[in-house]
């Protein structure tokens, strides 16, 4: 029986060659299409979620209130990036809440400068991006891997450096690059001690290269405590479980007093920005990267690919809707005029239908 209906719907769309022709590629591309849109869809919606335990993962941001007396309209500042002290202070005053900080800082610079070794030739000098000074908990809190070196001492002493491989390769080529001098900017030395595996490419967050933070600290011993103005770094913290991002934002306006300046105290705020959430919706002042507001669109996006799945589905079916289709017709008709049992007919269209899309198919 099902041998029967099987040949009787490729003959069927054999006879009408260019009618079949005509729902295959409209069914082909609304699938093509459905397929790509949800794929686009679930990339932007994986950023940052291969961190380990990313829902406890926040970034704090903060909003300065610059507004000087009554109708007087500033938007003042709403910052991404956080004083040099709050992180770790954060994490002192409260390891009840606070499990990890890491900071990330560019010097307030996309581009810098490195070269092999400490001599003044320029063979191996490149301006490079990506390069951020990062906390030594940077492995633990994003899981980013090394090929070559131990992710608890890599960059827990000043002047290290860990490199991409494609830094590596660039910067020494085939010679084992473990150990190895660089100059950072012309003044700092480094030594790289790690080299970085595939770096995951679905973050807010893309770089090629990983300073020690305590690099800086050295030129900038008190940085730390005395600077509670000068807001340069990404600054995220990991909280402990069962602790929630309204019980931390609780304890901003207590730290607020007790650290910053008195000509900020009353103008500034913070609050824990979700991780996972950066990139599809933040759009703060001095983000690593323009991010935008895309949820809306990723919205659209879902819906439009769920529209053209449909509309694929009911061009190619118009078995659904006996208006059109060269051989429609007949099968109704014989259904109105008793010729055929309605199990029989029903076998006959989902067969045409079935095999129409399995031609569409690759």
């Amino acid at each position: 029986m099902l041998k029967n209906v099987l040949l009787t719907s490729l003959r069927n769309l054999a006879r009408n060659k260019l009618y079949t022709l005509i729902n295959l590629l409209g069914l082909a591309t609304g699938i093509a299409c459905f397929v790509l849109i949800g794929l686009y869809v679930d990339h932007e919606r994986s950023f940052d979620r291969f961190v380990p335990r990313a829902e406890h993962v926040y970034r704090v941001v903060g909003e300065i209130d610059t507004g000087s007396g009554a109708g007087v309209t500033d938007n003042g500042e709403h910052s991404s990036s956080m004083v040099f002290g709050l992180g770790p202070t954060l994490l002192h005053d409260h390891p009840e809440l606070i499990e990890r900080q890491c900071r990330w800082f560019d010097l307030q610079d996309p581009q810098h400068t490195l070269k092999v070794g400490d001599s003044l030739s320029t063979n191996k000098l490149f301006t490079e991006t990506g390069l951020y000074l990062v906390d030594s908990t940077v492995f633990d809190m994003f899981d980013h891997p090394l090929l070559v070196g131990d992710p608890k001492t890599a960059l827990a002493r000043p002047g290290s450096i860990v490199l991409s491989q494609a830094l590596a390769k660039k910067y020494f080529g085939d010679t084992d690059p473990m150990g190895q001098m660089m100059k950072w900017d012309g003044s700092m030395d480094v030594q790289v001690t790690g080299i970085l595996g595939e770096i995951p490419r679905n973050s807010h967050i893309t770089f090629e290269g990983l300073v020690s933070f305590n690099t800086i600290l050295q030129y900038w011993k008190n940085i730390e405590r005395n600077n509670w103005v000068w807001n340069p770094c990404w600054t995220y913290v990991r909280l402990k479980e069962g602790i929630s991002a309204t019980e931390v934002n609780r304890i901003f306006p207590d730290f607020i007093q007790k650290y910053y300046p008195d000509f900020l105290k009353d103008q500034i705020g913070h609050e824990l920005q979700p991780l996972v959430d950066i990139h599809l919706t933040s759009k703060l002042d001095f983000e690593m990267h323009q991010n935008g507001d895309a949820r809306a669109n990723i919205f659209v996006l879902t819906m439009l690919g769920r529209t053209v799945e449909v509309k694929a589905l009911l061009t190619a079916f118009p078995e659904l809707s006996r208006s059109k289709g060269p051989h429609g017709p007949t099968l109704l008709h014989h259904a109105n005029r008793g010729g055929g049992p309605a199990k029989e007919l029903l076998e006959r269209i989902t067969s045409l239908e079935l095999t129409e899309t399995k031609l569409a198919l690759p």
